[in-house]
């Protein structure tokens, strides 16, 4: 599972590949995620004072079986890539690079 923050940039996107470096092939065609198309994190309804720190969170499960929400088809790949491109990313990125909040890779068996 890659979960994180939104990165701060006017556009971004996460896509997956095969251990070949190529799209990995399903019946989906669901190769990435971005921006318009990514499930959020649901904000805290019972906490409302928890501030708007769950708004900008989200999930991405990878895995060959199908998911709900956000899913990746690995495929029967033992090896996978992913990629995060960021678009106009604002300074604090770019002139911050060893302190951005980068996305968590947790592996869930």
């Amino acid at each position: 599972m890659l979960t994180g923050v939104v990165p701060d940039a006017r556009y971004w996107s996460y896509t997956l590949y095969g251990a070949d470096d190529y799209l990995i092939p399903n019946q989906d065609q669901r190769y990435g995620y971005n921006a318009a198309t990514m499930d959020y994190v649901p904000r805290d309804t019972l906490n409302p004072e928890a501030s708007d720190q769950w708004i900008d969170q989200y999930q991405i499960k990878i895995s060959a079986d199908q998911q709900e929400g956000n899913w990746l088809p690995a495929g029967n790949n033992k090896a996978l890539s992913i990629t995060l491109r960021l678009y106009n990313a604002s300074p604090t990125v770019y002139e911050n690079l060893a302190t951005i909040a980068l996305p968590e890779i947790i592996k869930v068996n």
